[in-house]
């Protein structure tokens, strides 16, 4: 099953969004748009192995990116 996921981060947030990934094992990379910014997750098997959003990296990333209200998602 190789299906996208998408949407916005008014109705759906980043925490939400990587527990579902979780669970469900996936393997891709989550990406996010907000504005100017941007950043990424990547999974392999429901783990996340990389975040970066603008200048930080890791753990500080994700934490950047569970904040936003606004913009979209993108799984693949």
């Amino acid at each position: 099953m190789n299906q996208d996921i998408s949407g916005g981060l008014e109705n759906t947030r980043c925490p939400e969004i990587i527990k579902i990934i979780s669970l469900g094992k996936r393997s891709g990379r989550l990406s996010f748009s907000s504005g100017s910014e941007s950043g990424n997750i990547y999974f392999r098997d429901g783990e996340i192995i990389h975040a970066q959003c603008g200048p930080l990296q890791g753990v500080r990333a994700i934490y950047e990116l569970a904040v936003w209200t606004s913009g979209e998602y993108r799984f693949s």
